[in-house]
């Protein structure tokens, strides 16, 4: 894994990349040496493979990519270019590698992202990536002056999963909900079951309001409220407060009255709570000594399963009468029981979606001069000819040199009609985090001299707190 540096004859940096392997001289059978050392190097992006992060927070968006990236940026790695709309968001990323964590926030956010051979990072909205300008506009008359060194273009069609009506199943939302005039009558031990579950977490209540707690804005997040009155005609309540930036009675963190996890505990009403999930509830037992009645239920962090279907009516329109009758084609996703707030689903869906187009969605061009084209660059082409029109973005690039021949550049282009090659350019399926309190503890153990442990710590994370971690 040493660091190596090519450099040309005027001594600029070309490339940076990681030893991965190498090939030693062989003795061939006319009894002489080839003098020769081959190398094999991993490109920088290569290391968010190998590089970890733990970050359980609510921050901007910017404060949570620097925090990703900061095992690189001890490395000497700089974020070159970030645009993007730097929004408090909240994430729980447990011993992630950093490539996992892009992808996840890459997901949910539209993001796209890239390392070039200088170590240089790249992270903006596909939105802005979108409008950037063009690097370069070729059609059949300049393309020989647009591409130095040109000696050939080649289209191809690779099939893509259309849809312009996406459908999403298992997929758990939050939501609010209210239930009044109950009238439901509890002595000792009586039970009561919620619709669906309560997350009664400090931390799922910012994740619900993040931009307030960024702003620094006052907020009371009632995670479960229990409205009754007692024997003698008295109403109360007890609660689950999450205070966000509060002062007086509602104090900052959870606040709670009358409510508990446990039934060792003293409280008047003992939460049961999910199997798996720690933080769930799903419902509660009365444990008070004189018959009470349940007025009203409330809650802003219930949790239910959920389904959504999303419309491109641009597309539909464009496409009636051509795909089918009505133009609609859709998709199904599944969301594996992800969690989501419904903007969080809105925006992961909104990332699938991908134009119908009738020309060539991949392009190599091949040359043996450097064009100064980059990985994420836009190329507008207007080759009818070879049915290749549109605007494209440039994914892939190789460079070779054998002997004293001339570089090889074989530049891949996709069309940017297509948005998932925004999208999916370094990502892959829906990828999930943590939940609440799925995992609790990580183990580190640090290694001093050859396999002699120095120190085990396990790391308890709780929802109230907010971690980060490197390695």
């Amino acid at each position: 894994m040493q660091e190596m540096q090519i450099y040309d004859i005027n001594n600029k940096l070309l490339f940076t990349g990681y030893l991965e392997s190498y090939k030693m001289p062989e003795l061939t059978m006319l009894n002489s040496i080839e003098n020769e050392l081959t190398l094999t190097l991993m490109t920088p992006r290569t290391m968010t493979i190998k590089k970890t992060v733990t970050i359980v927070t609510t921050d901007t968006m910017l404060n949570i990519i620097n925090r990703i990236f900061q095992p690189l940026y001890n490395d000497g790695f700089v974020l070159k270019e970030s645009n993007f709309d730097n929004k408090a968001i909240t994430v729980k990323l447990i011993a992630r590698t950093i490539e996992e964590c892009m992808k996840i926030l890459s997901t949910r956010y539209a993001l796209y992202w890239n390392i070039n051979e200088l170590k240089e990072i790249t992270v903006n909205s596909i939105e802005y990536q979108f409008n950037k300008p063009f690097t370069k506009s070729i059609n059949i008359n300049n393309y020989k002056k647009q591409i130095k060194g040109f000696t050939k273009l080649v289209p191809s069609v690779e099939g893509t999963d259309y849809a312009n009506i996406i459908n999403v199943k298992n997929a758990r939302v939050f939501y609010s909900f209210i239930n009044k005039d109950m009238n439901i009558t509890l002595k000792k031990d009586g039970k009561l079951e919620f619709e669906n579950p309560v997350d009664i977490s400090y931390s799922t209540a910012k994740r619900l309001n993040a931009g307030s707690f960024i702003d620094g804005a006052e907020i009371a997040v009632s995670n479960l409220q229990i409205i009754y009155h007692d024997s003698s005609g008295n109403s109360k309540d007890a609660y689950i407060i999450s205070g966000i930036n509060t002062s007086g009675d509602i104090k900052p963190g959870l606040n709670v009255k009358d409510i508990g996890t446990d039934s060792k505990e003293d409280s008047l009403f003992v939460l049961d709570m999910d199997s798996m999930f720690n933080y769930l509830a799903t419902g509660f037992t009365y444990k008070g000594e004189d018959t009470i009645t349940i007025d009203q239920i409330y809650s802003e962090a219930a949790l239910r399963y959920s389904s959504m279907k999303l419309l491109n009516w641009h597309e539909i329109e464009k496409n009636a009468g051509t795909i089918t009758t009505t133009g609609q084609i859709e998709k199904t996703l599944d969301a594996k029981e992800k969690w989501f707030t419904v903007q969080e689903l809105i925006e992961y869906v909104r990332g699938n979606f991908v134009s119908n187009d009738k020309n060539t969605n991949i392009i190599k061009i091949y040359c043996d001069k450097d064009n100064k084209i980059e990985i994420g660059d836009r190329l507008e082409i207007d080759l009818p000819e070879l049915y290749t029109q549109g605007n494209y973005i440039a994914t892939d690039m190789t460079i070779s040199k054998e002997w004293n021949n001339p570089y090889e550049y074989i530049i891949e282009l996709r069309n940017t009609a297509l948005s998932e090659n925004y999208a999916n350019l370094f990502q892959d399926s829906l990828d999930t985090e943590e939940q609440a309190n799925q995992v609790e503890v990580e183990y580190v153990v640090e290694y001093a001299e050859e396999e002699t442990i120095a120190e085990v710590h396990d790391i308890e994370y709780l929802p109230s707190q907010e971690v980060q971690s490197w390695k």
